[in-house]
């Protein structure tokens, strides 16, 4: 029995982790008077240690995520939403995406997924809200409010039994009229620890368990699902630590880099923590190349890093890192992973060597020319030059 409790605990935290690594925003805020300390200028995000600050002091969280892909909040779709709003205190996060999500931080944290009519999604959030203030007191429950976008999209029928308005409608109709065929985006993906740290990678890493010669068996893992993601620097090292779910269970990667006294940083080892509990340190892959940058540089690569231990590998494509960057929000300069002795300079000696050599023959035979030793002269006599055949 104990052992059955535990296993249903585990899938409700994936299922959790999966809901929130959908969620996007903007969101709403509102619970707690500590809020107010909060508030931002308009369009202004808050940080992570601003998201930490709040989860951290509240009895419980309860995260709303509206599953619509037509979700407009108005005062007439959710009249109870806004007589509860009016007297709370509530904070607005313009951000796209929560950088730490709050169930890593409050133990007390739900996650609602909610769907159907607007009515009925303005009974159940407000319901759900009054119910946890009974248990934990008023102005110790903190509830966040945000979207996503449902995997099918409701067809011209079941759009018009839910309680949509007629532009939303309309919208519907022409977007299904004019995007009839799916298109795939892009999988390029930045991880940003808000000036901390930085990684940009041309596709998502890839997580490989070998079981041996026979590769078919391997289980690979696309992490795609992000949920956090958080820097963390010291006096000799600075690491990113970058949180995925996967079907498995929680992946945790912390990325180390070593600062040097010379004013140099590198891209070390990285330390994996799987779903088991096991924790791996992968190592660099082993390349005459300098896998680093100088202070206040980034480091890009267009060839695969691939970082192992054992049967364990973790796949980087087409990365640009760069760690120590003090506030700054963008990439430095970068430091190619390009040797200095490449084809192309290869190439480029080996011409240059054919030019020279050329040249010297060239500049040889013009210097072996010779003039004549003697010349005419008006006065002289006429000058004869025998010729022999």
């Amino acid at each position: 029995m104990l052992k059955f409790n535990i296993k249903c605990l585990f899938l409700i935290q994936q299922l959790a982790c999966f809901a929130l690594a959908n969620l996007e925003g903007p969101f709403i805020f509102w619970g707690p008077k500590e809020l107010l300390s909060y508030k931002r200028p308009s369009l202004v995000s808050l940080e992570q240690d601003d998201l930490m600050d709040i989860y951290n002091n509240q009895g419980a969280i309860v995260v709303f995520n509206i599953q619509d892909s037509l979700f407009f909040l108005t005062r007439e779709s959710y009249p109870r939403l806004r007589k509860l709003l009016e007297r709370k205190p509530v904070l607005i996060a313009p951000q796209d995406f929560l950088d730490v999500h709050p169930e890593y931080v409050n133990n007390e944290t739900q996650v609602i997924t909610v769907q159907g009519p607007n009515s009925e999604q303005d009974a159940e959030i407000t319901e759900k809200f009054e119910r946890l203030e009974d248990v934990y007191g008023e102005g110790k429950v903190l509830a966040i409010l945000g979207s996503s976008t449902p995997e099918e999209e409701p067809t011209d029928d079941e759009s018009d039994s839910l309680d949509y308005s007629s532009d939303q409608k309309s919208y519907l109709r022409d977007k299904r009229e004019f995007n009839e065929e799916p298109k795939e985006a892009p999988e390029e993906v930045v991880y940003n620890a808000l000036g901390k740290a930085l990684l940009y990678s041309s596709d998502f890493p890839i997580l490989r368990y070998s079981s041996g010669d026979n590769e078919t068996s391997d289980k690979i893992y696309k992490l795609r699902n992000l949920v956090g993601v958080t820097g963390d620097d010291r006096e000799q090292f600075s690491r990113l630590v970058i949180v995925f779910g996967t079907e498995m269970g929680k992946v945790t990667l912390r990325l180390r880099f070593p600062d040097s006294l010379a004013g140099y940083w590198n891209l070390g080892p990285i330390e994996l923590l799987d779903p088991r509990g096991r924790e791996l340190l992968l190592n660099p892959p082993t390349t005459d190349v300098f896998l680093g940058a100088p202070r206040g540089f980034s480091f890009t690569c267009a060839e695969p890093l691939i970082f192992s231990n054992g049967s364990v590998s973790l796949t980087f494509l087409e990365i640009q890192v760069q760690p120590l960057l003090n506030g700054a929000m963008r990439f430095g300069s970068a430091y190619n992973c390009v040797g200095f002795t490449t084809v192309p300079i290869w190439t480029g000696i080996f011409i240059s060597m054919i030019l020279i050599f050329g040249m010297t023959v060239a500049i040889a035979m013009i210097s072996d020319i010779k003039t004549m030793d003697k010349f005419e002269n008006s006065k002289g006599k006429t000058l004869t030059i025998s010729v022999v055949d």
